[in-house]
């Protein structure tokens, strides 16, 4: 049974990850270890549909681009994806310091305006992180707060130069901090996210 390979495949790479998330923050994309399993069940595909799929030139061609593209995938964000110069000596230990940079903030709600900055941001930073209303569903889920005059919020804006115009009309002041930076190895994030110290919100509208 084609379905019951899979599943026995892929509760292979999971269940380890099951097992040691009690104690550790498992990353959502490091259970992507199962797809490889795939190769396995196009095997078994093929062995079932023809007499001698070793001969076929279909076979062997799938088995390749497969194994090609997560060879190649492994291999560039493991050891070609350009990190920037500035970040190097702490590429890796930079988004630990996000708790402690949360906290001394002293702020009451964390947002992010770009679902991969946020769930960064809630990986490392242990916090929940909102974002603007309609803009993920996932995120719509769990709604958002309701802010009052006076709060004070973190804003992490990827790649959107109008942001901090936009947060100046909301709040009373609006302080980027230029020191702290996110790693990830996506989407140019550590060059293109400003954080934002917004103090003050002023009632005016609903932040979106």
């Amino acid at each position: 049974n084609q379905s019951l390979l899979l599943i026995c495949l892929s509760l292979a790479g999971f269940l380890p990850f099951l097992f040691v998330s009690p104690f550790t923050i498992i990353g959502g994309h490091w259970t992507s270890i199962v797809y490889p399993g795939m190769l396995v069940v196009l095997c078994q595909r093929w062995f079932t549909m023809m007499p001698n799929p070793l001969r076929n030139f279909r076979f062997w061609s799938n088995i390749f681009v497969i194994a090609l593209i997560n060879i190649l995938f492994v291999i560039y964000y493991a050891f070609l994806y350009p990190i920037p110069q500035e970040y190097k000596d702490q590429a890796y230990s930079i988004n630990q310091e996000l708790p402690g940079f949360i906290e001394s903030s002293k702020v009451d709600s964390v947002y992010s305006n770009q679902m991969g900055v946020a769930n960064l941001v809630a990986f490392y930073g242990k916090t929940a992180v909102y974002l603007p209303e309609g803009a993920w569903k996932q995120f719509d889920i769990w709604g958002r707060p309701e802010l009052k005059p006076g709060d004070d919020i973190l804003y992490f804006v990827f790649d959107e130069k109008d942001k901090e115009n936009e947060l100046k009309l909301l709040f009373k002041t609006v302080k980027e901090d230029k020191t702290k930076r996110l790693f990830t190895k996506d989407s140019d994030i550590p060059l293109k996210t400003q954080i934002f110290i917004c103090r003050g919100f002023i009632g005016r509208r609903i932040l979106r």
